[in-house]
């Protein structure tokens, strides 16, 4: 083979192998980024639940004085109107996912909610109960349909139990700005490829070009025959 053709292979493979590299690099980078990102909302989630189990405990602490009853009524109060980041919500369900308390769905209240599912179909609180059971608290993420904009969204929900009065309380936010992030991440690595790409074509042209047309050979300078 000449030296040509070997040439052009190597840079064919130096191409690909480098384009292989980015794409490679640029999956993991939006894994990373999606995994971040997932991670700040659980954050979120369990601190704020924290907060709203602060606040029943607060009643909890009452409930030597004016009874259990009034007690967990006061705390549902409390929680019903208690929110975080302009709407967002907290709900409260026995062991039993039975509904206590649903700032949005009080008509929904004292109904067991183990057969209701999700958007697509998905048994989400009975995923709920499960992390309960298994660990007394836990995340799940489910399909629901999001009543600002009608649409079906990804979100993900915390559950913890509350001690004593045997309550979980839930909150959950929508992942939508989680996507939006991973989509344009995408768009940009899509766009680097892209640029990627060309640059290596141009390369590999002008390299090919070169070694096509090397140029003269340089000529002797002696114009008389060399002796025999």
């Amino acid at each position: 083979m000449s030296a040509q053709p070997r040439a052009s292979q190597s840079i064919a493979l130096l191409c690909l192998v480098t384009l292989s590299m980015l794409a490679s690099q640029a999956w993991f980078n939006l894994q990373h980024l999606n995994y971040e990102l997932e991670l700040a909302h659980q954050q979120q989630l369990s601190a704020n639940v924290d907060i709203a189990n602060s606040l029943v405990e607060h009643y909890q602490s009452l409930e030597a004085s004016i009874g259990r009853e009034q007690a967990q009524q006061l705390a549902l109060d409390a929680l019903r109107d208690l929110r975080y980041q302009g709407n967002e919500y907290f709900w409260v369900n026995d062991l039993q996912m039975n509904l206590l308390m649903h700032p949005h769905r009080a008509d929904e209240e004292g109904n067991n909610m183990l057969r209701v599912s999700d958007a697509k179909g998905n048994y989400h609180w009975r995923d709920m109960q499960h992390q309960i059971e298994t660990n007394d608290h836990g995340y799940v993420k489910y399909d629901y349909l999001c009543p600002k904009s009608g649409n079906v969204s990804a979100k993900m929900s915390y559950v913890k139990r509350i001690s004593d009065w045997d309550w979980i309380i839930g909150t959950g936010i929508y992942l939508t700005n989680i996507k939006l992030a991973v989509k344009n991440g995408l768009y940009i690595t899509i766009g680097i490829f892209s640029l990627c790409l060309v640059i290596c074509l141009l390369l590999a042209r002008a390299m090919h070009q070169t070694l096509k047309n090397p140029g003269d050979e340089p000529k002797s300078t002696r114009e008389d025959p060399l002796p025999l």
